[in-house]
């Protein structure tokens, strides 16, 4: 199965990708490395990680046309709370906004996805 998931450098989304590549899944990682980190994931081929910025909504909506994922596990998002009270609108962005475009996206696009 193709797996995407958003987050997939941070610490729970690398172990989680680790763990489904593990077992036989073709796992896909969208992330920013804000706070993930590339060496979490260096097992992974470099054509299946995707260092972009969650919120932008094209390269999103084309990554979901073009691949069709079977399932997105969604981890990406501001997390640390400082950030959140210094920037409430990029965090509203991130956390909000980008999550909506991503279900907006699969909704449209995908006809494969099962979760």
């Amino acid at each position: 199965m193709k797996v995407l998931i958003t987050g997939g450098a941070g610490f729970i989304g690398s172990h989680l990708t680790k763990k489904l590549s593990g077992i036989g899944n073709k796992v896909y990682v969208l992330d920013n490395l804000s706070t993930g980190k590339l060496s979490n994931i260096s097992f992974l081929p470099k054509e299946q990680i995707f260092i972009e910025n969650f919120e932008d909504k094209q390269f999103v909506e084309q990554l979901i046309k073009t691949y069709d994922f079977d399932y997105v596990i969604h981890l990406a998002a501001v997390v640390s709370v400082v950030e959140t009270v210094d920037n409430p609108l990029k965090s509203h962005e991130v956390n909000v906004n980008a999550t909506i475009n991503l279900l907006e996206s699969i909704r449209l696009y995908s006809n494969n996805i099962k979760k």
